[in-house]
């Protein structure tokens, strides 16, 4: 009798999870703006999800225009801090990806910059030096 009752138990149990894991399933994944309001209230686990989905994807956006596979994976990571930074200012109702890119985008654009200037004055030093000794001789 118990172990009629037990068996019982477990296949409603059973019939329960199964039900539950085919709702989340019809469901689908959550949507980047549904992880990231989860992310917001907490749920570090709903960050991570969000890293996976992007960071490859931006990876590749960076490399682009930056050769180094070190360098862009840098910036995807200052990307997503400032993502997290910038977390509370989302607007409620805005969509996330444009959001990401855009903060992705102008990070590399400042990086482009920060490369041009640098070898400029790198390259165009010596020149320059030699331009004001003759001048000034």
């Amino acid at each position: 009798m118990a172990t009629t009752l037990l068996s019982a138990a477990l296949l409603i149990g059973l019939g329960a999870v199964l039900h539950l894991s085919a709702g989340a399933a019809a469901a689908g994944p959550a949507s980047d703006e549904e992880l990231f309001a989860r992310y917001v209230a907490g749920d570090d686990r709903a960050f991570e999800e969000l890293f996976g989905r992007y960071a490859p994807a931006l990876c590749r956006v960076m490399r682009r225009q930056i050769r180094s596979g070190e360098e862009a994976s840098e910036l995807v990571q200052q990307t997503f801090l400032q993502l997290h930074r910038a977390r509370h200012d989302f607007r409620t109702g805005a969509q996330l990806r444009p959001w990401l890119y855009t903060i992705a985008l102008n990070l590399r654009r400042e990086a482009v910059r920060r490369r041009i200037l640098q070898g400029s004055t790198h390259s165009e030093a010596p020149e320059r030096l030699e331009q004001l000794a003759t001048v000034a001789a």
